[in-house]
């Protein structure tokens, strides 16, 4: 497939970094971080994770401690250390990232949004809500000044803060988030754009939480005509059925799972 076509396309560039320009070169340092991002992608995190510390300490050799091009490294392995669940881990090299981008280039500029918005993530993965919901807000602030009301990095931050909402139970301040995270993607990238359908979806799993059934099963059937990277899912119909209390509806989507 795809990545393993990478996979080897990486090895063989990493390959010919090393012999050209020698083991602590920062292009090496390159391939690397390129190679363990692929690998966390796969689902390998043991080979990610050695081939991304390499990649760390070659630039930290390299350019020094507290230099801005060690902060991509920290934010692919804050990204690794969340997926495999290492939240600690994860915390410290989000916070690494934030603390030099800011010292380097001050807080108005998009790539410290994206990094105070992916620690603001970890937060919300690891329910801590009251602090990641300033975070949410400050980096859909340092976006609408500098992206425009119609960039699809807005919609990700409402989409994001809609998301903490909703499990705050707080359903109709995320119903409006997601609504207006739903228009910018259906101006910005199209009516027939994955995560314009992603958009719809997140609204629908939003009614049923809200128990608003009808609503849920409309925008459901509305979301399955978008497109099929992100259509919902027989068990997201399985769910709704079985929270309004339609068990054979739901027995019915379960074993199209099983099946």
């Amino acid at each position: 497939g795809k990545h393993e076509a990478a996979d080897s396309l990486l090895n063989q560039a990493l390959g010919i970094a090393r012999k050209t320009k020698g083991d602590k070169h920062p292009d090496v340092a390159v391939v690397l971080n390129n190679l363990g991002s692929l690998y966390n992608d796969m689902g390998l995190f043991a080979k990610a994770e050695p081939v991304i510390l390499e990649a760390l300490e070659i630039k930290r050799k390299f350019y020094g401690e507290d230099h801005v091009e060690n902060v991509p490294v920290f934010n692919i392995l804050a990204n690794l250390y969340s997926d495999m669940g290492k939240y600690d881990k994860a915390e410290h090299y989000y916070l690494e990232a934030i603390r030099i981008k800011k010292k380097q280039s001050g807080e108005n500029n998009p790539a410290y949004s994206n990094y105070i918005n992916n620690l603001a993530l970890l937060y919300h993965l690891m329910g801590y809500y009251k602090k990641a919901e300033p975070l949410f807000l400050q980096s859909f602030e340092i976006r609408e000044r500098l992206l425009g009301e119609n960039h699809p990095l807005l919609a990700q931050s409402l989409n994001n803060l809609a998301a903490l909402y909703s499990d705050l139970a707080q359903f109709e301040k995320a119903e409006k988030l997601y609504l207006q995270a739903a228009e910018i993607r259906k101006v910005s990238l199209g009516e027939g754009h994955a995560d314009y359908g992603a958009s719809i979806n997140n609204l629908a799993n939003n009614y049923v939480f809200s128990r608003d059934f009808d609503k849920a099963e409309r925008t459901y059937r509305e979301a399955l005509k978008i497109n099929p990277a992100s259509r919902p899912t027989q068990y997201e119909f399985a769910y709704m059925y079985c929270a309004k209390g339609e068990y054979q509806k739901a027995m019915d989507y379960i074993e199209e799972i099983i099946n």
